[in-house]
Protein backbone atom coordinates (compact mmCIF):
# COMPACT_ATOMS: atom_id res chain seq x y z
CA UNK A 1 0.00 0.00 0.00
CA UNK A 2 3.02 2.25 0.14
CA UNK A 3 4.30 3.82 -3.04
CA UNK A 4 7.81 5.23 -3.35
CA UNK A 5 7.38 6.67 -6.84
CA UNK A 6 5.70 9.69 -8.42
CA UNK A 7 2.24 8.08 -8.79
CA UNK A 8 0.85 9.48 -5.54
CA UNK A 9 -2.65 9.90 -6.98
CA UNK A 10 -3.00 6.11 -6.88
CA UNK A 11 -2.71 5.97 -3.10
CA UNK A 12 -6.27 7.18 -2.50
CA UNK A 13 -7.76 4.50 -4.75
CA UNK A 14 -5.49 1.78 -3.37
CA UNK A 15 -6.45 2.65 0.21
CA UNK A 16 -10.18 2.62 -0.54
CA UNK A 17 -10.00 -0.73 -2.34
CA UNK A 18 -7.73 -2.40 0.22
CA UNK A 19 -9.86 -1.76 3.31
CA UNK A 20 -13.08 -3.43 2.20
CA UNK A 21 -11.82 -7.03 1.95
CA UNK A 22 -9.77 -6.54 5.13
CA UNK A 23 -12.95 -5.96 7.12
CA UNK A 24 -13.91 -9.59 6.52
CA UNK A 25 -10.74 -11.04 8.09
CA UNK A 26 -12.08 -11.09 11.69
CA UNK A 27 -15.35 -12.71 10.58
CA UNK A 28 -13.50 -15.36 8.59
CA UNK A 29 -11.17 -16.11 11.50
CA UNK A 30 -14.04 -16.28 14.00
CA UNK A 31 -16.18 -18.47 11.74
CA UNK A 32 -13.22 -20.80 11.10
CA UNK A 33 -12.50 -21.07 14.85
CA UNK A 34 -16.10 -22.03 15.51
CA UNK A 35 -16.12 -24.66 12.80
CA UNK A 36 -12.68 -26.06 13.63
CA UNK A 37 -13.48 -26.55 17.31
CA UNK A 38 -16.81 -28.17 16.49
CA UNK A 39 -18.49 -25.78 18.93
CA UNK A 40 -20.49 -23.64 16.54
CA UNK A 41 -22.02 -20.68 18.36
CA UNK A 42 -24.53 -19.73 15.69
CA UNK A 43 -25.73 -16.48 17.26
CA UNK A 44 -22.13 -15.23 17.72
CA UNK A 45 -21.14 -16.14 14.17
CA UNK A 46 -24.25 -14.38 12.83
CA UNK A 47 -23.52 -11.33 15.01
CA UNK A 48 -19.91 -11.14 13.80
CA UNK A 49 -20.89 -11.46 10.14
CA UNK A 50 -23.67 -8.89 10.62
CA UNK A 51 -21.27 -6.49 12.33
CA UNK A 52 -18.74 -6.98 9.54
CA UNK A 53 -21.29 -6.10 6.88
CA UNK A 54 -22.51 -3.17 9.01
CA UNK A 55 -18.95 -1.78 9.16
CA UNK A 56 -19.07 -1.24 5.41
CA UNK A 57 -21.80 1.40 5.81
CA UNK A 58 -19.69 3.99 7.70
CA UNK A 59 -16.63 3.14 5.59
CA UNK A 60 -18.48 3.70 2.31
CA UNK A 61 -20.21 6.79 3.78
CA UNK A 62 -16.78 8.20 4.65
CA UNK A 63 -17.42 8.42 8.40
CA UNK A 64 -14.74 5.86 9.26
CA UNK A 65 -11.56 5.27 7.29
CA UNK A 66 -11.97 8.46 5.27
CA UNK A 67 -8.94 8.87 3.04
CA UNK A 68 -7.88 12.42 2.32
CA UNK A 69 -4.39 13.18 1.19
CA UNK A 70 -1.03 11.56 1.66
CA UNK A 71 1.48 11.23 4.45
CA UNK A 72 4.90 11.88 2.97
CA UNK A 73 7.29 10.23 5.38
CA UNK A 74 11.03 10.25 4.84
CA UNK A 75 10.84 6.48 4.21
CA UNK A 76 7.92 6.57 1.74
CA UNK A 77 4.40 7.78 1.04
CA UNK A 78 1.12 6.31 2.22
CA UNK A 79 -2.49 7.44 2.10
CA UNK A 80 -3.80 9.55 4.98
CA UNK A 81 -6.78 8.30 6.98
CA UNK A 82 -8.58 11.20 8.62
CA UNK A 83 -9.16 10.79 12.37
CA UNK A 84 -12.63 9.76 13.45
CA UNK A 85 -14.27 9.22 16.79
CA UNK A 86 -15.04 5.67 15.62
CA UNK A 87 -11.40 4.74 14.91
CA UNK A 88 -10.89 3.10 18.32
CA UNK A 89 -14.02 1.03 17.69
CA UNK A 90 -12.48 -0.44 14.55
CA UNK A 91 -9.45 -1.62 16.53
CA UNK A 92 -11.67 -2.93 19.34
CA UNK A 93 -13.69 -4.83 16.72
CA UNK A 94 -10.52 -6.24 15.11
CA UNK A 95 -8.84 -7.32 18.33
CA UNK A 96 -12.04 -8.35 20.11
CA UNK A 97 -13.19 -10.75 17.42
CA UNK A 98 -9.76 -12.14 16.53
CA UNK A 99 -8.72 -12.69 20.14
CA UNK A 100 -12.11 -14.29 20.89
CA UNK A 101 -11.48 -16.71 18.04
CA UNK A 102 -8.03 -17.49 19.45
CA UNK A 103 -9.61 -18.08 22.86
CA UNK A 104 -12.09 -20.55 21.33
CA UNK A 105 -9.20 -22.34 19.65
CA UNK A 106 -7.23 -22.36 22.92
CA UNK A 107 -10.19 -23.99 24.69
CA UNK A 108 -10.39 -26.50 21.84
CA UNK A 109 -6.68 -27.26 22.20
CA UNK A 110 -7.20 -28.09 25.86
CA UNK A 111 -9.85 -30.65 24.85
CA UNK A 112 -7.72 -32.13 22.05
CA UNK A 113 -7.34 -35.89 22.27
CA UNK A 114 -3.86 -36.26 20.78
CA UNK A 115 -0.55 -34.43 20.71
CA UNK A 116 -0.84 -33.98 16.96
CA UNK A 117 -4.28 -32.38 17.28
CA UNK A 118 -2.97 -30.03 20.00
CA UNK A 119 -0.04 -29.11 17.76
CA UNK A 120 -2.47 -28.24 14.96
CA UNK A 121 -4.32 -25.95 17.35
CA UNK A 122 -1.04 -24.31 18.34
CA UNK A 123 -0.15 -23.69 14.70
CA UNK A 124 -3.51 -22.11 14.02
CA UNK A 125 -3.57 -20.01 17.20
CA UNK A 126 -0.05 -18.68 16.70
CA UNK A 127 -0.78 -17.88 13.06
CA UNK A 128 -3.97 -16.02 13.91
CA UNK A 129 -2.21 -14.11 16.70
CA UNK A 130 0.49 -13.01 14.26
CA UNK A 131 -2.18 -11.91 11.77
CA UNK A 132 -4.13 -10.10 14.50
CA UNK A 133 -1.17 -8.04 15.64
CA UNK A 134 -0.11 -7.32 12.05
CA UNK A 135 -2.71 -4.53 12.11
CA UNK A 136 -0.03 -2.27 13.63
CA UNK A 137 0.96 -1.43 10.07
CA UNK A 138 -2.31 0.51 9.73
CA UNK A 139 -1.14 3.03 12.32
CA UNK A 140 1.17 4.74 9.81
CA UNK A 141 -1.94 5.68 7.80
CA UNK A 142 -3.16 7.55 10.87
CA UNK A 143 -0.16 9.85 11.16
CA UNK A 144 1.99 7.83 13.53
CA UNK A 145 5.43 8.33 12.00
CA UNK A 146 7.15 5.21 13.27
CA UNK A 147 8.85 3.68 10.23
CA UNK A 148 9.23 0.36 12.04
CA UNK A 149 5.44 -0.27 12.20
CA UNK A 150 4.87 -0.93 8.50
CA UNK A 151 7.61 -3.55 8.11
CA UNK A 152 6.67 -5.05 11.50
CA UNK A 153 3.08 -5.54 10.35
CA UNK A 154 4.23 -7.02 7.06
CA UNK A 155 6.69 -9.28 8.92
CA UNK A 156 3.86 -10.55 11.13
CA UNK A 157 1.83 -11.43 8.03
CA UNK A 158 4.88 -13.33 6.77
CA UNK A 159 5.10 -15.13 10.12
CA UNK A 160 1.45 -16.15 9.72
CA UNK A 161 2.21 -17.55 6.27
CA UNK A 162 5.29 -19.37 7.55
CA UNK A 163 3.40 -20.98 10.44
CA UNK A 164 0.64 -22.23 8.18
CA UNK A 165 3.23 -23.41 5.61
CA UNK A 166 5.11 -25.37 8.26
CA UNK A 167 1.88 -26.91 9.50
CA UNK A 168 0.87 -27.97 6.01
CA UNK A 169 4.23 -29.46 5.13
CA UNK A 170 5.24 -30.96 8.48
CA UNK A 171 1.95 -32.25 9.81
CA UNK A 172 -0.22 -32.24 6.70
CA UNK A 173 -2.62 -29.93 8.48
CA UNK A 174 -5.00 -29.58 5.57
CA UNK A 175 -5.15 -33.28 4.66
Amino acid sequence: LMIRNEHLEELDIIGRIAILPCTFIPALIFHFANLYTGKLIKWAVALVWGSTVAIWVPIIAGVVYRIEGIYAYSWGNIFKVMPSILDPMVFIFWFGINLSACWLLFKGAKRAASRLERRHYIYIISGFLALTFAVVKALVTMGINVPFLLPLGMFLVDIFNAIIGIAIIKDRLLD
